[in-house]
C-alpha cells in the first residue's frame, strides 16, 4: 500500500474546517497533516509539516466597505479624508481599518491595506 495523500486544510471557519477534516480523515488514502484558520498561515504550517495538497478557502475575508476604506488608506491617507470620500463617519472608518487590521493580522491600516493589497483581496 502506499503512503496516504498529506492534505493541509485551511479555512477560517473552524466548523466547516473541522468537519472537512473528519470526512476526509475517513479515506485510507488521506491524511490531514495540517489546519489553519487564515491564508497568511499556509506557508508556515507547510514547513512544519511537509504536505502534497493544500486546500485552500479562495475567499476574501474583507468586507467591501473594509476593502474600499483599505483602498484610500494604502497610501497613509488620514482618517477624516476617507471618511469624507467615503460618506462615512471617521468611527466607522476607524472600525473599518481595525477590522481589516485584525483580519489581515496588521499592526497599522497601511500595513493592512498593502498586506490585502499583495493578498490580491484589493
Amino acid at each position: 500500500m502506499s503512503e496516504p495523500i498529506r492534505l493541509l486544510l485551511a479555512d477560517d471557519q473552524a466548523l466547516v474546517r473541522g468537519a472537512l477534516s473528519a470526512l476526509l480523515g475517513l479515506e485510507r488514502d488521506l491524511e490531514v497533516v495540517a489546519e489553519v484558520d487564515r491564508g497568511d498561515r499556509v506557508l508556515d504550517a507547510i514547513r512544519s509539516n511537509p504536505v502534497d495538497v493544500a486546500l485552500l478557502d479562495g475567499t476574501n475575508p474583507l468586507t467591501d466597505r473594509e476593502q474600499e476604506a483599505l483602498r484610500l488608506a494604502v497610501d497613509g491617507r488620514p482618517i477624516a479624508d476617507i471618511a469624507r470620500a467615503l460618506s462615512l463617519s471617521t468611527g466607522t472608518v476607524r472600525n473599518h481599518l481595525s477590522n481589516a487590521a485584525v483580519k489581515t493580522g496588521a499592526a497599522s491600516s497601511v500595513q493592512a491595506a498593502v498586506l490585502a493589497r499583495d493578498r490580491g483581496w484589493l
